[in-house]
């Protein structure tokens, strides 16, 4: 099961106990604990902070995990360049510290790809809080061949 939760909204302690003592009555092998992490649909979509979601899994019988990606994984092995990294904007927003970090690049690099992506009109860059993510602009499929 996973359960997935907003500040302010389903994130007060007597919200959780609520959504524990349902998960509870359910019986799953598995909880998991998520939060928006990236941008989300509706402005009113706020993360939990790493630390909150760190008090919440003893809460939970089965204790729950939590899985929302507050650092990414090195994945240092992936060979990229512009149009990966386009790709992987396609399918989520990203900071430049997360593509830097997926990819094992230095932030130089990844600098320089979203430079020449936004030039290109082909990203676009949003701000959430203090943090700024990058994102596929809505053109066309077909207009992106060029990379």
């Amino acid at each position: 099961m996973e359960v997935f939760l907003i500040a302010g909204m389903n994130s007060m302690p007597p919200d959780v106990s609520k959504i524990a003592d349902h998960a509870k009555g359910i019986g799953p092998d598995r909880i998991q604990l998520n939060t928006a992490v990236r941008p989300p649909a509706e402005d009113f979509a706020t993360a939990l902070s790493e630390e909150r979601m760190q008090t919440l899994p003893p809460l939970f019988d089965p204790t729950a995990e939590i899985i929302a990606e507050f650092r990414a994984n090195h994945a240092n092995h992936i060979q990229t360049n512009q149009a990966t990294t386009f790709s992987m904007l396609k399918r989520r927003p990203c900071t430049a510290e997360q593509i830097a970090d997926i990819f094992g690049m230095h932030l130089n690099e990844v600098s320089k790809y979203l430079g020449k992506l936004m030039r290109a009109d082909q990203i676009r860059a949003q701000r959430e809080r203090a943090t700024v993510y990058y994102a596929a602009t809505d053109r066309n499929e077909k207009d992106h061949a060029d990379i």
